[in-house]
């Protein structure tokens, strides 16, 4: 996922000093995942197929990360 989003950064002509963080992955089913990824400071959530990215939401990313993320029901 990094390489595919470094190769989409370089289309885009975005600036190389643009830090972008895969914060998050998990795969739906075969072919299908959902990531979190933060970018200058906001934080993106993409789903992902074989033939389509899309973008589910977006907003700011939050300061500092707990142990148990969103995805920990119990947290």
């Amino acid at each position: 996922m990094r390489q595919w989003l470094e190769r989409l950064a370089h289309r885009l002509h975005m600036p190389n000093k643009r830090v972008v963080r895969v914060t998050g992955a998990q795969s739906l089913g075969p072919g299908v995942a959902v990531y979190a990824i933060d970018v200058d400071g906001r934080r993106i959530i993409l789903g992902a197929s074989a033939h389509a990215l899309c973008v589910l939401d977006r907003y700011p990313a939050p300061k500092s990360e707990d142990s148990a993320g969103p995805s920990d029901p119990h947290g």
